[in-house]
């Protein structure tokens, strides 16, 4: 995905099969110590998940948001920017010493390779 100024950016995505979110109420959801009621329906926590989530994402100059209809369930969706390389595997070398022979090859004779 490319964000603003051609920026390269990766998107998540969390869905829910839940009651979903009415639009007049999506824009607390983000707020601290908020909990939408749907319904008859009620989840405990202290709403704080979804602040904090915002605000990490931010920190790592990100964007949350929202999408969900009511009875349909909800959408979460955010973007990192993409780092530059990123996407290369790391290519790592592990030098280890070897261990003692065990003895019954030693005993024959026997060498590690």
């Amino acid at each position: 995905e490319s964000g603003a100024a051609g920026e390269k950016a990766v998107r998540f995505r969390v869905k829910d099969t839940g009651p979903g979110i009415p639009k007049g109420e999506q824009s607390r959801v983000f707020e601290k110590f908020q909990q939408i009621q749907s319904g008859e329906r009620h989840v405990g926590g202290t709403g704080l998940g979804l602040s904090i989530s915002k605000a990490l994402v931010h920190m790592q100059k990100g964007k949350m948001w929202i999408e969900s209809d009511e009875g349909e369930g909800a959408t979460f969706l955010f973007t990192l920017p993409e780092i530059e390389g990123s996407r290369q595997p790391k290519k790592t070398a592990i030098k280890s010493k070897p261990g003692p022979v065990p003895w019954w090859k030693a005993l024959f004779g026997i060498k590690e390779v």
